[in-house]
C-alpha cells in the first residue's frame, strides 16, 4: 500500500490545491505556480514531452495569476 509522504521540493511553497492521477500528481500554489510529477506516457504533465518525472516540476505553460482551481482528469 503507498502512503502519503511530505514532498521536500515543495516545503517552502504554499501549496492551495493538491490533485492526482494514477501515477502522477498535481500540485497548484498560492502564487498560481501549477507543479506536476509521475508517470507521463500520455503527455498529463503538461510539460511537452512523455518523460517521467520523479520530483516537482513547475510548469510554465501553466502558470497564471490568480488560480481557481487545480483538477487531473483520469481518462480510461
Amino acid at each position: 500500500m503507498r502512503r502519503p509522504k511530505r514532498v521536500a521540493a515543495l516545503q517552502n511553497k504554499k501549496v492551495v490545491a493538491i490533485a492526482t492521477g494514477s501515477l502522477h500528481c498535481v500540485a497548484c500554489t498560492d502564487t498560481g505556480e501549477v507543479y506536476t510529477w509521475g508517470d507521463n506516457d500520455e503527455g498529463q504533465l503538461g510539460d511537452g514531452s512523455t518523460n517521467a518525472i520523479q520530483r516537482p516540476r513547475l510548469v510554465t505553460a501553466l502558470q497564471v495569476n490568480l488560480l481557481i482551481t487545480c483538477t487531473v482528469a483520469v481518462i480510461r
